[in-house]
């Protein structure tokens, strides 16, 4: 029997402003919104929420608010171009965090070492 692959949770808050929907768009659900990734907005409407199982890796990600407009995410870490002239937020789970002699933080995963900015 194969091994399950391990879940990480992350959460991933949206402050802005939005009338209707926030939906988490991802390379993990090709950037289409779906009812398991739309956000949920709290009780005094001051963000949106949503907590994912997610196995290790590298996630491209963005908030489509609305159902009309792409927003990175400005908690984000890391970001990377997408590619139409605009940037994709990106998350990594998995990784094991230290400080390197500059005090940035990196990530070590498995796909090479990432510096935030």
């Amino acid at each position: 029997m194969p091994k399950q692959q391990e879940q990480i949770p992350h959460t991933f808050v949206y402050r802005g402003e939005a009338d209707h929907s926030v939906a988490l768009v991802a390379c993990f659900n090709k950037f289409h919104p779906s009812k398991e990734d739309t956000l949920t907005r709290s009780e005094d409407g001051a963000f949106w929420i949503l907590t994912k199982r997610l196995p290790p890796g590298r996630y491209e990600y963005k908030f489509l608010i609305d159902g009309e407009r792409w927003v990175t995410d400005a908690n984000a870490v890391e970001s990377d171009a997408d590619g139409v002239g605009g940037e994709h937020s990106v998350l990594t789970l998995g990784g094991e965090n230290i400080e390197d002699s500059g005090g940035k933080l990196v990530v070590q995963h498995d796909r090479g070492i990432a510096y935030s900015q």
